[in-house]
């Protein structure tokens, strides 16, 4: 497994098509490859104060450098930022700033920005261009690839949303030196789970460079990103709208977004929840014959030794229940678990009773 400095990941299916640019000091490009996508000149940045106080300035530049009017466009950190209420701010904004069905939407920053711009953009005059430009490990490898986009609701997690692909996306491995330490381990869980699910060559890889990725070695992040992203796009391309396959992007997602909502969003981070999620339901994939104890052990050991958790405490098991059952994956009350078989291996749309899930979250909060 090797890592080059730059290149393209195209992105292709019936309903996707674009190119996600990967490598160092990529967001100095932006304008140039932007203006070759759409004729319009308008150019919305989306982001955080503290974001844009870091990397505004190069992606403007070069924007403007491009031919683009560039108008910032700055919300809150956090999920508390991913409503209705910002969304409808973001919608007046492009409407006053003169924002046409040409005009482009760019996010700049995780997954909240991402999922935020990525809904205004898909539902501005029934769609407008997006780009997204990813500043966190867990948005470069996730969030901004695959086209979901969603805001939060106050029963659940990413409840009101649209399939809407990004026409590109500009991922600088360069940012990831200044990356916050949890927020970096954030990203590490689902590179985890990507190797889980779809790669067994990057869950060893991980098993094998756990020093290297503690220290931040730039060769072993941009495989890491790269081979992510690659069990991202192959399970998109074919089911972009999560009709089967697709569902298996969820793994540890489920009990992650019911612990995420269970405390307001502040208590765990996404990737922390959803390393929960993943020791959680392996205990359970165990349990129902899925898997054995040693590729449940594996799994646990792996999440572990990268410094993330694998229990909670603070929350009822039966709040997150309640929670679960108003998952947008749960049927008919009943709720749907992505299974582990084996390392790289899993089962999808899998139903499990209360009766099954109750005794383990106490066990194990």
């Amino acid at each position: 497994m090797s890592a080059t400095r730059y290149h393209c990941i195209a992105v292709r299916s019936a309903t996707e098509q674009y190119d996600i640019h990967l490598g160092p000091g990529v967001l100095h490009q932006v304008g140039e490859k932007i203006q070759a996508l759409t004729a319009g000149r308008k150019a919305f940045l989306l982001s955080h104060p503290s974001l844009y106080k870091l990397y505004g300035a190069p992606v403007e530049e070069s924007l403007r450098a491009a031919g683009f009017a560039v108008e910032a466009c700055l919300v809150p950190e956090g999920e508390r930022s991913k409503t209705l209420l910002s969304a409808s701010r973001l919608f007046t904004r492009l409407a006053r700033g003169g924002a046409d069905r040409h005009s482009v939407m760019c996010a700049l920053g995780g997954g909240v920005i991402g999922d935020l711009a990525g809904f205004v953009a898909a539902t501005y005059m029934r769609g407008i261009p997006l780009v997204q430009m990813p500043t966190s490990l867990l948005a470069m490898v996730d969030s901004s690839v695959g086209g979901k986009t969603a805001v939060d609701h106050k029963l659940g997690k990413n409840l009101i949303g649209a399939f809407y692909p990004p026409r590109a996306v500009f991922t600088d491995t360069t940012l990831l030196q200044s990356l916050p330490e949890r927020e970096y381990l954030c990203g590490l869980s689902e590179i985890v789970k990507a190797g889980a699910i779809g790669d067994v060559e990057l869950f060893q890889f991980i098993e094998q460079h756990i020093e290297a990725i503690r220290q931040r070695e730039d060769a072993v992040l941009t495989t890491l990103i790269e081979r992510a992203i690659a069990v991202k796009v192959r399970v998109v391309q074919e089911d972009p709208y999560e009709k089967g396959v697709r569902a298996i992007l969820n793994f540890g997602h489920t009990l992650g977004h019911a612990l995420e909502a269970a405390t307001v969003y502040s208590a765990y981070s996404h990737g922390e929840a959803v390393a929960v999620g993943m020791a959680l339901v392996s205990i359970l994939s165990e349990r129902l014959g899925y898997c054995t104890p040693a590729t449940r052990s594996r799994l646990c050991a792996l999440i572990e030794a990268l410094g993330l958790p694998t229990t909670y405490t603070g929350v009822p098991p039966q709040r997150l229940l309640e929670i679960m059952t108003h998952d947008k994956k749960s049927l008919n009350g009943v709720v749907r678990f992505i299974l582990l078989k084996d390392i790289g291996d899993v089962a999808f749309h899998q139903q499990v009773p209360v009766e099954v899930l109750q005794p383990l979250l106490a066990e194990y909060a």
